[in-house]
């Protein structure tokens, strides 16, 4: 086939969601007969297929085609795109710096542009990295009124999800999962582009995991497994599916289905190169260890989590204390108790340290630990 019918054929594939078929057709071509859409599909199925740097490398070739068309408004979307890629990755330098691209270039386009939705999505990771919940809900809150006047549909799911999550760390329980709730209905309906899909899936569910929200937990996390299923060779975000998978297989106590989920999740991540993601996998998978009795894998486990840069607290403290370390098990969740200062993350840690505190018989400890969860 000649340049035109393979540029038609990928358009077909992309259309039906066929990212494989996508980028071999794709990468068959020379990139200099790739316009700016074209290159933004590629970048898009390279991404779902998880291949970090080809997404990388056809965002910037489109990044700079715009700029080389005086299209300020298409460099803007490249830039967002980078940026979010990047802080995924754990590049926030890089992240920040395309962030600043898109600030600068949301200067040169008009009034009340939809890119500012973008812009401030952005942003608000800018106000989250600080600690400021309140000024990141508030972005948030903007993100989704900017997409309800432009009717950009991704930017309404994404502002609403991310501020049910800030409404959540705020301590409004109700008000933040209502929005997860709202948001959730564009993505179940199909309303949204594959990458935000899986974003606010995932930024939905760890938020109702994160406060115990099981039921919404069980739902979502069934919705995701069957859409990440759908999808021929997608890579990114099935990691995350598997690590809900697995959580959801803990609570109702199927836990050797729970560790080939977690085990599953981290070899998947190592496909995406999210190496700091194995390391939460391996956190979960110790866990389910540790309540199988199963302490010397579960320990290994737990030296894997932290050497990825993950804190197997308080799930390490419970590990020793079955091993008779009681005074390092106190010592542990005495300083988690200190130092967790966000609700959220007491949420993960007060029951563990409940636990310990009373086996070592600290029961007024016990006792102020239990009045705080609840």
């Amino acid at each position: 086939m000649g340049v035109l019918e393979d540029l038609a054929q990928a358009r077909a594939e992309y259309e039906r969601g066929n990212w494989p078929a996508v980028r071999d057709t794709l990468a068959e071509l020379d990139p200099e007969d790739l316009g700016v859409e074209d290159l933004r599909a590629a970048a898009r199925s390279a991404q779902l297929l998880g291949r970090r740097d080809e997404a990388i490398e056809h965002y910037q070739r489109a990044f700079r085609l715009c700029q080389d068309t005086g299209d300020a408004a298409g460099a803007l979307a490249c830039a967002f795109h980078l940026a979010m890629i990047l802080g995924r990755a754990g590049e926030p330098a890089l992240a920040a710096g395309w962030s600043t691209r898109a600030e600068r270039l949301l200067a040169e386009l008009g009034p009340d542009p939809v890119e500012e939705g973008y812009v401030d999505f952005l942003r608000m990771y800018r106000n989250m990295g600080a600690g400021d919940w309140a000024a990141a809900g508030a972005r948030a809150e903007h993100v989704a009124e900017v997409g309800r006047r432009h009717g950009e549909r991704d930017l309404v799911a994404l502002g609403l999800a991310a501020g049910g999550r800030m409404a959540i760390y705020g301590g409004r329980m109700a008000e933040g999962l209502g929005r997860l709730d709202e948001a959730m209905v564009a993505v179940a309906a199909g309303e949204v582009s594959p990458e935000v899909f899986g974003d606010v899936y995932c930024i939905a569910i760890e938020g109702c995991q994160e406060v115990r929200a099981l039921d919404h937990v069980v739902e979502w996390t069934t919705a995701l497994h069957r859409w990440c299923v759908e999808q021929p060779g997608l890579v990114t975000f099935t990691g995350q599916c598997s690590v809900h998978r697995g959580q959801v297989m803990r609570q109702r106590g199927a836990w050797a289905e729970a560790i080939e989920e977690f085990t599953l999740a981290g070899e998947r991540y190592r496909l995406a190169d999210t190496p700091d993601a194995i390391g939460h996998a391996e956190g979960e998978r110790g866990d389910v260890l540790r309540l199988q009795g199963e302490y010397a894998a579960a320990e290994a486990a737990y030296q894997r989590a932290g050497e990825h840069g993950y804190d197997p607290q308080p799930g390490l403290a419970q590990l020793w204390l079955a091993q008779g370390s009681r005074d390092a098990a106190a010592s542990a969740v005495r300083r988690l108790v200190a130092e967790t200062t966000h609700p959220v993350g007491r949420c993960r840690m007060l029951p563990a340290a409940v636990d310990v505190l009373l086996a070592v018989d600290a029961l007024d400890e016990a006792r102020a630990a239990a009045a705080q969860l609840d």
